[in-house]
């Protein structure tokens, strides 16, 4: 029975190793680019609510849950340590 190693060494092995690194790296690129949109959109929340749009007109126009447009206004609070 081949063990681990031993499967990574056949072309077999080999194959799915690259074709799982393909899978995760266009995974993570997929992440990272909505990532990237929904940074964006954060950014002009402020914006949009100092000229007089709703939290809900905001999340609604900008696809985005009325939480997150909502955190966007809210100063960070620091962690407590114990």
């Amino acid at each position: 029975m081949l063990g681990l190693e031993d499967a990574k060494q056949t072309r077999w092995g080999q194959e799915l190793l690259t074709k799982g690194e393909e899978v995760g790296i266009a995974k993570g690129r997929q992440e990272g680019r909505q990532e990237g949109r929904v940074e964006g959109k954060l950014e002009v929340v402020p914006v949009m609510l100092e000229r007089g749009f709703s939290f809900e007109e905001v999340a609604e126009l900008l696809k985005l849950e009325l939480d997150q447009v909502r955190q966007v206004t809210e100063p960070e609070k620091p962690s407590q340590s114990l």
